[in-house]
């Protein structure tokens, strides 16, 4: 026996939420004719990720620079990547895109060869607006405005930036593609002529204001896609699916399993202005004599997301239990334009919960005597905020794996580049800054964990034991900790198969549940 243990082995880095046992990724082609399978040798630099073959035998992917630390890649959209060319008859191989960038989105388009995708400068925010562009093979002549790179031409869409994400097969036509683009608390279908940047909305005017919209899956012409609104449209009906062929005009549709309400509710999407910057949400009341006084406010996570008008679960129930909701779109959301994201840096803990409280302030006066909280990941950080800076003003709190202390999430997140941007310091990938103490005080002192001696309210924690993103060990357990020294009414609900999201069915179900049973224990309902 040579005394090696076999279990035992090397650490191999991974790519954080969701991806925790993926480390290494290899592009296999099938011959459907032959059955044999053909890997291509790629360089140990990349990583290759969502690969598009085109008929004439090439495959287009994106590549993620593995001489970077690997960090965290589902919801972080700045990672640094390009888009690469691998041509199966020569094994070919070359990078499009120039260093320093990340590169999102790609889609082929089948006739011509043509690459759309979302291209953005790498780092900083971890989602952000992007240009298009489109890589032309030579074959199909040079365009206007175009670069010469190897294997044919880039140009990049006129007019402006694009706040959304392509589809996979984005291409209607040669000329035109479609996005789902995000405007205001709107998700929108957008068609986009790539030579002049023309962009026109799909479908809107089709249904009732203020609907959502997801493209599902689309061929050319022929899109499948999902509608859906946060109350009953056509007096029962909250969300659909239809079929259309733009050929044809006119839309198919196939109601799909349609949530049912017995309580009737009204929604608007209501405008802010603070300090002279506007910021949005969105209200839904439950009408009638059962509605309950309580106004229950959720700052979404991200912070660079955004809540729209689109179908949402918990929001309907609560509606159905009779409480009223407020969705906040603070500074920083997705959808309020570039420059709002840039605002939230260095401006963490401040920004972003004033313009919460605002926001329900502004809502609540003279309707509301209770105000609750619930919101996770940065909107779990922003509550903690609210509920120690103001601690008579709201009733109880419901957190999802919150960022409660930066300065020590630092070492242990998936994403340490994360709390460098947003405190407004400078982060290298290719050479992780040690924090130094100057950091460490900023993200101590912007942290909600500075304000844990001023709460008061009742505070539930729903956990996910398997979070990389939000370590719980250094970050809600450790808030728990703090509470429950300081005498303040809290509890947790640890889910041990669950992540940063909470999106298991067992765990969304019961995390709404006990929402409902905490607020109506500590508002006596």
């Amino acid at each position: 026996s040579s005394g090696i243990n076999a279990e035992y082995g090397g650490y191999k880095e991974n790519w954080g939420e969701g991806l925790t046992q993926c480390c290494h990724s290899v592009i296999c082609i099938l011959n459907v004719k032959t059955g044999t399978i053909e890997v291509p040798v790629l360089p140990d630099s990349i990583f290759a990720s969502k690969p598009s073959l085109y008929a004439s035998g090439s495959i287009f992917f994106t590549g993620l620079d593995l001489n970077c630390s690997k960090h965290g890649t589902i919801n972080q959209l700045n990672r640094n990547s390009k888009l690469f060319r691998y041509t199966i008859s020569n094994k070919d191989f070359i990078s499009i895109t120039p260093d320093g960038c990340c590169v999102s989105g790609v889609c082929v388009e089948k006739f011509t060869g043509k690459v759309a995708y979302q291209i953005c400068e790498a780092g900083g925010p971890h989602r952000k607006y992007t240009e298009i562009q489109v890589f032309s093979p030579a074959a199909c002549g040079k365009p206007r405005d175009s670069v010469i790179v190897p294997g044919g031409y880039i140009h990049t869409v006129p007019k402006s930036l694009f706040g959304g994400k392509l589809c996979d097969s984005s291409w209607l036509d040669s000329d035109n593609i479609i996005m789902v683009s995000i405007e205001g608390p709107l998700s929108l279908i957008a068609k986009i002529n790539v030579y002049t940047g023309k962009k026109e909305y799909l479908f809107k005017e089709l249904y009732s204001e203020n609907m959502s919209f997801d493209v599902v899956d689309q061929i050319g012409q022929k899109i499948l896609f999902s509608f859906s609104h946060l109350i009953p449209f056509s007096d029962r009906y909250c969300q659909g699916l239809a079929f259309v062929d733009l050929k044809k005009k006119e839309p198919v549709l196939n109601l799909i399993k349609p949530t049912k309400s017995k309580k009737r509710c009204s929604f608007s999407a209501v405008l802010f202005n603070r300090n002279e910057k506007d910021f949005n949400g969105v209200f839904i009341h439950p009408m009638g004599k059962k509605s309950i006084s309580t106004l229950v406010a959720i700052p979404h996570g991200g912070p660079h997301s955004a809540f729209s008008t689109a179908f949402r679960h918990d929001v309907f129930m609560f509606c159905q239990i009779g409480y009223s909701v407020l969705l906040i779109n603070y500074t920083g959301s997705f959808g309020l334009g570039q420059e709002s994201i840039n605002d939230l840096s260095g401006n963490v803990g401040d920004m972003d919960v004033e313009d919460v409280h605002y926001a329900v302030q502004q809502t609540a006066e003279g309707l509301f005597p209770n105000v609750v909280l619930m919101g996770g990941s940065h909107g779990g950080f922003i509550i903690a905020h609210l509920i120690g800076k103001y601690p008579d003003f709201y009733k109880a709190a419901v957190i999802r794996n919150p960022i409660i202390n930066h300065s020590t999430e630092v070492g242990v997140t998936d994403a340490p580049d994360w709390p460098y941007w947003i405190m407004g310091l400078p982060y290298d990938a290719y050479l992780p800054p040690v924090p130094s103490e100057d950091a460490y005080t900023i993200m101590l002192e912007k942290s909600p964990i500075v304000l844990v001696d001023q709460v008061r309210c009742p505070v539930l924690l729903l956990i996910g034991a398997t979070d990389v993103c939000v370590p719980p060990q250094s970050q809600g357990l450790t808030y728990l900790r703090y509470l429950k020294s300081r005498g303040i009414t809290c509890d947790v609900r640890l889910y041990p198969n669950d992540g940063h999201a909470l999106s298991g069915v067992a765990s969304s179900a019961d995390s709404f549940t006990q929402t409902h049973l905490w607020y109506k224990k500590h508002l006596e309902l």
